[in-house]
């Protein structure tokens, strides 16, 4: 059966998720094809998920299926091509509290295959509804939108925590680092430190050590405990930063290794303040973390990989 990608919403202002995008630009690089979307307006397509009418297998077309991108909420995102087509869905973000409407809408739309930026989810759903298969996809990256930079020991920014931040930690930042030191933070989540993306990548460049948490720190009560690998670790490791924080159990499995300097939440002032003397230090550190996620977080690397299953599973793209 052939399997095409159903195009992704078009961007609202302030609300653009490149990663998707990155993702359909990938899957066209791979040979893959688009199946255009009619941009039904969001309320026709709530209705429509509220009433939970699921794919009509009656109208269902045999030969094609499409490959769906989005959120967990797949009756909104699928809408209305659920109806004619087998959907194969790929689940961003799906946190414990969404978990009833994935469920409920995966077996209404008798949906056999699933892939899951979240590995801990994708198990969940493989244990709670076994006969559909679930398959880990985690998050890529697309590698030449980010700048190396120069090397750790000249760079401007000491430290940098930008969007969601854990205040525990920002506080340890606070109360460690001297006037001399230059740390950039964002005040709340949407608070954006660079005007633009190009000016971010340039920021980031320039920053020696860049503080991440997941989600399941900063955000408990979203996440429900759920832990995940989020863009912020590969854009860090792709400009060369030091990475200080807490790595995701994901992420340490794809490098094969740690690459994150855990916070020894035991003498963290001290800890920080060795690291900041010493940051020369880590620079073979941060220039092997490189390596390795130019080998791995691309989204051509992930799009390959999904080709592959796909293959398996008996689809052609």
């Amino acid at each position: 059966m052939n399997i095409l990608l159903l195009d992704i919403d078009k961007s609202k202002p302030g609300k653009y998720q490149f990663y998707l995008d990155w993702f359909k630009k990938a899957w066209i690089n791979a040979g893959g094809e688009v199946q255009s979307k009619i941009q039904f307006p969001s309320k026709i397509r709530l209705i429509a998920a509220k009433l939970k009418l699921g794919r009509k297998t009656i109208f269902a077309r045999k030969k094609k299926s499409l490959l769906v991108i989005g959120g967990s909420y797949i009756d909104f995102t699928a809408f209305p091509y659920n109806y004619f087509y087998e959907v194969v869905p790929v689940f961003w973000d799906t946190w414990k509290q969404y978990h009833p409407l994935l469920i409920s809408g995966l077996l209404r739309n008798k949906v056999k295959y699933a892939f899951f930026t979240q590995k801990e989810v994708a198990e969940l759903i493989q244990e709670k509804i076994p006969e559909i298969r679930t398959f880990w996809m985690p998050e890529g990256i697309q590698i030449n939108q980010y700048k190396e930079g120069v090397k750790l020991k000249e760079r401007t920014v000491n430290i940098l925590q930008f969007g969601r931040k854990l205040e525990a930690y920002h506080e340890v930042i606070l109360n460690t680092i001297s006037p001399f030191h230059n740390y950039l933070y964002s005040k709340h989540e949407l608070h954006l430190l660079f005007k633009d993306f190009d000016e971010f990548t340039i920021g980031l460049s320039n920053t020696a050590i860049s503080i991440c948490f997941p989600r399941s720190l900063t955000h408990p009560e979203l996440t429900g405990g759920i832990e995940t690998l989020t863009q912020r670790y590969w854009e860090s490791i792709l400009s060369k930063c030091l990475i200080v924080g807490k790595a995701p159990q994901e992420l340490i499995e794809l490098m094969g290794y740690n690459p994150v300097i855990e916070v020894d939440w035991n003498d963290p002032k001290s800890q920080l303040k060795e690291i900041l003397l010493k940051i020369d230090c880590y620079q073979e550190f941060v220039n092997l973390n490189f390596k390795k996620a130019i080998e791995i977080c691309s989204w051509e690397k992930r799009i390959s990989d999904i080709i592959i299953t796909l293959n398996d599973l008996g689809y052609t793209v």
